[in-house]
């Protein structure tokens, strides 16, 4: 994972945190995924907030550079070979 990369997702996990009043415990980059420590506080279920701060950390870096797919997930759609 590029640092552009790594810098986007950590932008979007502090503005998602923000958003609902939790906090970033810890961010990791080991390879090719990030590992995060967030304490939550129970506004909205915690998988809701790993969903925006991907979609948002997915939006940022198309709009940079129009290559999401390759950016984030290896030239595909999804992470999966057939882009489901």
């Amino acid at each position: 994972m590029t640092n552009r990369v790594s810098n986007e997702i950590k932008s979007a996990l502090i503005e998602v945190c923000t958003r609902f009043d939790s906090i970033s415990d810890a961010f990791e980059i080991d390879g090719d995924h990030a590992h995060l420590s967030i304490t939550n506080a129970a506004k909205v279920a915690l998988s809701r907030m790993v969903m925006l701060m991907k979609t948002l950390a997915a939006m940022r870096a198309s709009q940079r550079t129009g290559r999401k797919s390759e950016m984030l997930c290896g030239g595909t759609t999804s992470g999966h070979p057939h882009g489901r």
